[in-house]
């Protein structure tokens, strides 16, 4: 073994010897590596190399900076990558993307259609502007209440437009989304009978008549039957693995018509020193205020005052009636004790037992607390959206909540800007909420190598103690957090995300692996998540490398060390388990992921996508223990490189075309079994011979790497210095945060709020989207519509349609299954609250 080593070490010598000798060669006989278009910049090449000896960063910067203005007089304004690049690298929004107009059928009982583009600049403007009155007459923000609530005001339904403007034997029905509806092609494991979760809208009236008039369901059903405008199908719950389109139209349906509202909208409202004031307001949760804000009062009187809204004067209308205090100080460290990672469930539970009156928010979280006390064997609480296995990528609906799902976002375009929205609105609500968080996992690792994300990154993980859990599921379980950004004046951030809490807060072990995720942070504009895990003492088995924290009175008598010291899984826990694991200071999550409390506290501050955030105090040991010594050293993972001078990751091929230029065969050694080991060390080390002259040209080359560079490098190039002073053993405190606690460094988000993003890429007219939509109703109306496949259909008019629908309605004998559905509907909305999980 020992001999093998020493030979595989002689090899890998011999091949970086090779490599650095072909390089020499290589520049030697490619001494012009700058392209054309670098040369026409004015800039003097000759001095180049002493330029970059000390990787000036500062004079490199300058360079990268006349190659991307050179770019954009070469393109010109009408470019599209154009027109996005300004987009991230100027400061300030366009003016038009921070106003929008109330459509004015809004206060018109004879032209109001209903419906409405969907915008959240107009449903966050209306709100908004209706608080700056209610603010100048409550005497306290307690007093303040959303009156109406529709899922469709808040995500993008329109995907429904379609169905509800087709008529008669067009519209879609549950035997669309049967089995037997679908081609051969598609292959249903896991599909559930559509019986089970849908409910034809012909039968509706069946329902109801069987249903006892004290029944709250009851009274929802017959609001679905006074609709306006009607699905053909109602969605009950969540209905398995389905074809991706069936997918996006059964999730819609649901929160359009069986998703309860929200508790609460949480308004995280710029303020100084990078701080966020949070402002909670309660929603009516009745069935009356299930009303969109295209019908509701709430927007004709705004519209009464003002026929344009603009975002960042609402913002800060807001922020200046709030008596708030000044801004929180940061700390460099936040210490957490021993007494946080207790599990205080029963407790909690006891002291809410005595309350006679309690918020929504209690009572929910009370009721909560009282299930899982009493479950034994919990079912699974989040449901993803799966699809059917002969979708190309079935397996990426893992990463979404099946209730937000829109679309398979594109990884290289909008999936990192999603996840960045994501990260920067979480950090921004703990801080404010004076929870401790702090990033882990696959996203504590991506921070670790630049300060950001991995580009391959499809979700977001963080951990927290389990009381600071408690205190979230308590105060915020089932709101909806706006993220309004940093700094208004620059752009107003339309953000909105659902902060959902498993109902088994008090189950601290594995059980059968259907709940590791103890609560998810949902982007309600694409379904993609961030999993939330609580930290806990357990009555787990921690794995062995704990073992000389125990204390001796509690060692075991013939301890197992397991492989790797990763698990302790082969040891029977006895009852003094959870005693062990308390003196040691050892905490888990229930995916059995152990840390102990001196690699966990203090929490140190640095910045994360640019954004204030904390990470664990020893956090290297954490990333080598869960992911080996490797991953906070090698430069490559699958296909992706790490240029070190960038501090970005970038597919391999991307640095190849500049390092294997010359396109010769490679020679093919015989290493034997050290060949993948040797390999793995020859592609590390042939990253490091790209020098600063080889950067540009990649740079000139490569539009979207430039990009990214230049947006990136203020937060990539601290993070350096950062990485420097902790690898020596310094604090970074001072190059963070001044004496008084105010942040020395305001980088900003690093991505564009999305929804700016999409508006602009795509050219968006709002005003020509309520044109356009109203048009299509006016068709509907009159009895000449188009139906979702573009087909234009005369007849079966909406008023033809109703009198089969009341006819259809008469009293029968209901199917017994629909009977059955009644129950199901109830439960699925107590689940949706956090209360039952089924």
């Amino acid at each position: 073994m020992k001999f093998r080593r020493i030979r595989f070490l002689i090899v890998t010598v011999f091949l970086i010897y090779g490599i650095s000798l072909f390089t020499l060669r290589y520049y030697a006989a490619h001494e012009d590596l700058i392209p054309s278009s670098l040369k026409e910049t004015d800039i003097d090449f000759g001095s180049l190399f002493s330029l970059f000896q000390g990787k000036d960063s500062y004079s490199f910067n300058l360079w990268t900076d006349k190659l991307f203005d050179r770019l954009i007089a070469e393109r010109g304004d009408d470019d599209d990558f154009v027109r996005m690049a300004k987009l991230r690298v100027d400061p300030y929004i366009p003016e038009e993307r921070d106003s929008i107009d109330i459509p004015k059928y809004v206060d018109s009982e004879t032209d109001n259609p209903h419906m409405v583009p969907f915008d959240p600049r107009l449903t966050l403007g209306i709100i908004l502007n209706d608080l700056n009155t209610q603010l100048t007459s409550v005497n306290t923000t307690e007093d303040l209440r959303l009156e109406v609530f529709h899922w469709s005001d808040w995500t993008d339904l329109t995907i429904l437009h379609e169905q509800m403007l087709v008529a008669g034997s067009k519209r879609h029905t549950c035997s669309d989304f049967a089995e037997n509806a679908r081609p051969p092609s598609f292959k249903f494991k896991d599909y559930m009978d559509v019986s089970e979760f849908c409910v034809n809208d012909v039968d509706l009236g069946n329902i109801i008549q069987d249903m006892s008039p004290e029944d709250p369901m009851r009274a929802q059903l017959q609001s679905i039957q006074k609709s306006p405008y009607r699905l053909g199908f109602h969605i009950t719950k969540f209905g398995g693995r389905v074809p991706k389109q069936d997918r996006i139209l059964q999730s819609a349906a649901y929160l359009a018509e069986f998703m309860p509202p929200p508790l609460a909208i949480v308004m995280l409202l710029p303020s100084q020193n990078q701080n966020s004031t949070l402002l909670k307001i309660p929603v009516n949760g009745d069935l009356s205020a299930r009303t969109k804000l295209v019908d509701s009062e709430l927007a004709r009187s705004v519209l009464r005052k003002t026929e344009r809204l603009t975002l960042s004067k609402e913002v800060a209308g807001v922020q200046s009636r709030l008596n708030t205090k000044s801004a929180s100080k940061f700390v460099e460290f936040k210490h957490m004790n021993s007494d946080l990672f207790e599990d205080k469930s029963a407790t909690y539970h006891g002291q809410l037992m005595g309350e006679a009156e309690l918020s929504p928010s209690l009572l929910n979280y009370r009721e909560s607390l009282n299930l899982s006390l009493t479950t034994e064997r919990p079912s699974k609480y989040f449901d993803e959206a799966k699809f059917v296995n002969s979708f190309k990528d079935w397996a990426k609906g893992n990463h979404y909540d099946w209730r937000f799902f829109k679309e398979i976002l594109d990884e290289k375009e909008m999936m990192v800007p999603h996840l960045h929205a994501l990260l920067s609105a979480w950090l921004r609500f703990v801080e404010s909420a004076g929870l401790n968080s702090w990033v882990a996992h696959g996203s504590l690792l991506s921070w670790y190598w630049n300060g950001g994300i991995f580009p391959w990154d499809s979700d977001i993980d963080v951990q927290m103690p389990i009381d600071d859990l408690h205190r979230l599921s308590r105060d915020y379980n089932q709101t909806i957090i706006v993220d309004f950004g940093s700094d208004p004046n620059k752009e107003v951030r339309t953000g909105r995300f659902f902060l959902d809490s498993s109902t088994w807060i008090s189950h601290r072990t594995s059980g059968e692996g259907l709940n590791n995720i103890d609560a998810r942070f949902i982007d309600l504009d694409s379904g993609l998540y961030i999993d939330i895990t609580g930290l806990a003492v357990s009555n787990t088995v921690a794995p062995a490398r704990y073992d000389g924290l125990i204390p001796e009175s509690l060692k075991r008598a013939a301890s197992k060390v397991t492989k790797g010291g990763k698990s302790g899984s082969d040891i029977v826990p006895d009852e003094r388990e959870i005693e062990r694991n308390s003196e040691a200071r050892l905490y888990n999550c229930r995916n059995n992921h152990f840390s102990s409390l001196r690699e966990l506290s203090p929490l140190r501050l640095t910045y994360v996508e640019g954004i204030p955030a904390r990470v664990p105090n020893k956090f290297t040991e954490i990333l080598q223990t869960e992911y080996g010594e490797g991953s906070t050293t090698m430069q490559k993972f699958k296909k992706y490189a790490f240029f070190p001078r960038l501090s970005l990751w970038q597919p391999r091929k991307t640095f190849q075309k500049y390092t294997l230029k010359s396109k010769k065969p490679e020679p093919k050694l015989d290493l034997g079994e050290d060949l993948d080991l040797a390999v793995n060390q020859v592609d590390s080390v042939s990253v490091f011979h790209l020098n600063d002259r080889d950067y540009l040209e990649l740079l000139a080359e490569e539009p979207e790497v430039l990009l990214q560079y230049i947006v990136s490098r203020n937060v990539t190039q601290f993070h350096k210095q950062e990485m420097v002073l902790l690898s020596e053993g310094r604090n970074t405190g001072k190059t963070i945060i001044s004496k008084r606690g105010k942040l020395l460094w305001n980088f900003g988000d690093v991505f564009r709020d999305v929804n700016n993003i999409k508006a602009i890429k795509r050219k968006a007219d709002f005003n020509k989207q309520v044109e356009e939509l109203q048009e299509q109703v006016n068709k509907f109306r009159s009895g000449e519509s188009e139906n979702q496949y573009g087909e234009k259909e005369i007849g079966d008019s909406p008023k033809e349609e109703k009198k089969a629908g009341d006819a259809i309605s008469e009293p029968e004998d209901p199917p017994e299954l629909m009977v059955e559905q009644t129950q199901e509907m109830a439960d699925n909305a107590d689940k949706a609250r956090g209360q039952v999980s089924g």
